[in-house]
């Protein structure tokens, strides 16, 4: 599927591996997930290109598209448009918590109510505003086989299909309890920039995993590092842009 958005410079990219994702996986099927990646949709699209997409497996979106890049309603139109060709199925598309407030804050702009919370810096052109209704009815979380996948995070001691929509969408990695009762499926979120959670001596931008709360972050901080990250969660294949 091509846009008919003109890349104008060439985004570097790197590609890793993990082995303690990959053992994770029951799946064949390609799974790649996205997120965080806040209007910088030349690096999207470098990743893209990288991973060679044409539809054979999934696309994961863990949501914030919006808001700290340059090309927001791109980003939204790009990720539209795969799921309009390949079918909700193949690409998922979740809410993540710029999204969240950015819907909050249009409906009050309509209803002349003042905002919950101001945020973000996405305006609120005529652009943007035709892609509001899809971006409100993306769910928050989706669970296949092996996974979760959300935003924020899970409350590990809470069912999977009773939290909390604030702890879904904001919740840290390292807020979450540790589990209180048996293994659960792993959680893949973004929204924590994993250089505030590696240790020293480890890659700062790399993936953060920890084993005792069963995450795997993704969020690199794209709009401060350069560095958005891509993970196929059925190999434990990884592609980033180069750094700034």
């Amino acid at each position: 599927m091509e846009s008919n958005f003109r890349i104008e410079k060439k985004i570097k990219v790197q590609k890793f591996h993990s082995p303690f994702v990959e053992q994770l996986s029951t799946s064949g099927q390609n799974r790649w997930v996205f997120t965080d990646i806040h209007g910088h949709y030349h690096h999207f699209r470098a990743l893209l290109e990288a991973i060679k997409y044409r539809g054979d497996g999934q696309l994961i979106f863990l949501g914030d598209y919006t808001d700290r890049g340059p090309h927001v309603e791109q980003v939204i139109s790009h990720v539209k448009k795969l799921q309009e060709s390949y079918g909700p199925d193949k690409i998922i598309a979740l809410q993540g918590n710029h999204e969240d407030m950015l819907c909050d804050y249009y409906q009050a702009e309509k209803n002349e109510k003042f905002p919950r919370q101001i945020l973000f810096d996405s305006k609120i052109s005529s652009e943007l505003e035709n892609h509001i209704d899809w971006l409100n009815q993306l769910p928050f979380i989706h669970t296949d086989q092996d996974f979760h996948y959300v935003h924020g995070g899970i409350n590990p001691n809470r069912d999977t299909n009773n939290q909390e929509k604030d702890q879904v969408l904001w919740l840290r990695p390292t807020d979450i309890p540790l589990p209180q009762k048996g293994p659960e499926k792993p959680v893949i979120c973004g929204h924590t920039p994993t250089s505030l959670l590696n240790s020293k001596g480890t890659k700062p931008n790399d993936i953060h995993i920890d084993q005792k709360r069963n995450i795997i972050c993704l969020d690199t901080g794209c709009y401060f590092t350069g560095v958005l990250t891509t993970l196929n969660v059925s190999t434990g294949e990884y592609w980033q842009t180069v750094e700034k």
